[in-house]
């Protein structure tokens, strides 16, 4: 993921100073756990970055009109039982049609790296897929998050020990119905967010194009794009990129008398000597050979 530098070294910090910290209705910090109850009134309840994994479930039903999570923009009635949450190091963007009562559990994203990288591996270990759409419903996740709410109460060393486990068990159930809900729901983009990134790669071959550049196009983090873009095409983006320039080099090679030198500086690479190391590790030979070979 590439990061946004957060200003904000925890989402606690942010509730207790930030704009929003006067809705606050209680806040318990256990270690690297953070509990929290607000009472917010209808508008604008958009977070900063900050370094947790934070999750948000509504205490009764709520309309919301807008709402990023780092994985594209919904709307929807969000009721109880239902838990959307943001990556550390990305920031939200929510409008909500009515005042509501919300709990938000935050993690501490460098405490909790490790087990979640050892949980889950070969993937991104922040990323839950639906959690950071539409959300998980997870009655399971509401129960659980009510004991530690009841324990928090105490604020004593068997307060903080209880935490600490129930922390653990909460990402692992947690990751457990993600993985399910991405095996039983789409995967990869949208059929119009695909076309747009695959044009867009198209129409500037001589540009480095970022990770960045192609998930503002789509309304996603770059968090989540890259790994939906994988999911559609197979590639991550610059790999799908240089088979683009290969193509339109094979294009070139096959109907033009360009010499490599220039057909090299339209498809994005500055000397033949790299373009052509590009040519050979997509094709298994030199572009003047496919040439030959082309025309014979």
């Amino acid at each position: 993921m590439n990061a946004v530098q957060s200003t904000v070294q925890s989402y606690a910090e942010w509730m207790s100073g930030g704009r929003l910290s006067p809705y606050v209705r209680a806040l318990h910090v256990a270690g690297d756990v953070m509990l929290m109850e607000a009472a917010q009134p209808a508008g604008d309840m958009s977070d900063p970055p900050t370094c947790d994994l934070t999750l948000f479930t509504a205490l009764a039903p709520v309309r919301v009109g807008r709402a990023d999570f780092g994985a594209g923009r919904w709307s929807k009635r969000f009721d109880p039982d239902m838990f959307s949450g943001v990556a550390p190091q990305v920031a939200t963007d929510i409008m909500v049609d009515e005042p509501h009562a919300i709990r938000v559990i935050a993690f501490n994203g460098d405490r909790f790296r490790a087990s979640l990288a050892e949980l889950r591996p070969n993937r991104d270990p922040f990323d839950f897929g639906a959690l950071h759409g539409e959300g998980l419903r997870a009655p399971q996740l509401s129960r659980l998050i009510e004991a530690m709410w009841q324990e928090a109460l105490h604020g004593d060393a068997a307060s903080r020990l209880y935490l600490e486990g129930a922390a653990l068990a909460f990402l692992a159930q947690l990751a457990r119905l993600a993985d399910a809900a991405a095996e039983e729901g789409p995967r990869g983009l949208l059929g119009w967010q695909q076309r747009r990134c695959t044009e867009y790669l198209r129409d500037h071959l001589a540009e480095n194009v970022t990770i960045e550049e192609l998930a503002r196009l789509v309304r996603l983090s770059p968090f989540h794009f890259a790994r939906l873009f994988k999911a559609s095409t197979g590639l991550p983006p610059a790999a799908y990129q240089r088979r683009l320039r290969c193509q339109r080099a094979q294009e070139m090679l096959r109907s033009s008398d360009f010499e490599i030198g220039q057909i090299a500086f339209s498809v994005g690479y500055e000397t033949p000597q790299a373009f052509a190391r590009m040519f050979r590790a997509e094709t298994g030979t030199s572009p003047t050979e496919w040439r030959r070979r082309a025309r014979a």
